[in-house]
């Protein structure tokens, strides 16, 4: 999916994968309505998903869940942003954000 355009809306993952499976979404736009979730990123290891810094993902509702961060060993609430935010989405932009994370264990 290397540069293309995902659009999806209703509950449920844009992206996913499982089964070592991998999904490119570099140089890529992801447009996110309804109660979607975005994809999921790996806390430990090697995610899936790429993403890059030409990877653009709008927001378009305020039930939008961005990513979910599974099996993440700990959270420090003040560096938040750098460790979270800032590695799983590997240098992609988010427009429109309401709400960026939910962390599942």
């Amino acid at each position: 999916m290397n540069g293309a355009t995902l659009k999806y809306s209703g509950s449920g993952y844009a992206a996913y994968a499982t089964g070592g499976g991998k999904i490119d979404l570099s140089n890529s736009r992801i447009e996110l309505r309804g109660r979607a979730t975005g994809f999921e990123m790996a806390g430990s290891g090697t995610s899936p998903i790429t993403l890059n810094s030409n990877t653009r993902i709008h927001v378009y509702s305020n039930d939008v869940t961005v990513m979910n961060i599974k099996d993440m060993a700990s959270l420090n609430y003040s560096n938040l942003n750098s460790t979270a935010f800032n590695s799983y989405l590997q240098g992609a932009t988010v427009h429109k954000l309401k709400m960026v994370q939910q962390i599942i264990n």
